[in-house]
């Protein structure tokens, strides 16, 4: 099955991979309040991985840590992809963000590295915007 990737999608993504979290946030929150069924669970996944990643790097450690955890638990069950997202791997990522995080400790979160923090990548658009998932003709 092909899908279309919305364009509020793939701003999303943009914002986030240029770490513009806020921006993400807004992009994202207007699509996930259209959305409803399946990918309103998947867009506030998203949301979350960037609001956590704003408290991460404006220093705020109890909102990253509790925000990221949520973020990825909201994903987990559109591994291994979804709308062309490679979820396996963001998750993977962000769960070495986190426990990078947590080692610091709350007192040293101005010592993470923010090159960890992971960049989601969208495969190219088919013609007519669909993207094709593994395995499909």
């Amino acid at each position: 099955m092909s899908k279309v990737i919305p364009d509020e999608m793939r701003e999303g993504i943009r914002l986030f991979n240029a770490r513009d979290f806020f921006e993400c946030h807004e992009v994202l929150e207007e699509l996930w309040r259209s959305e409803s069924g399946e990918p309103r669970a998947f867009y506030q996944g998203l949301i979350q991985l960037a609001v956590g990643f704003y408290h991460l790097v404006n220093g705020n450690y109890r909102g990253a840590t509790s925000v990221l955890q949520r973020g990825m638990e909201m994903l987990r069950p559109y591994a291994p992809a979804y709308l062309g997202v490679e979820v396996a791997s963001l998750l993977a990522a962000v769960e070495g963000c986190r426990v990078r995080l947590e080692a610091l400790g709350e007192g040293r979160i101005a010592e993470f590295d923010a090159a960890l923090i992971p960049r989601i990548r969208l495969p190219e658009a088919e013609p007519g915007g669909e993207i094709r998932h593994r395995g499909e003709l």
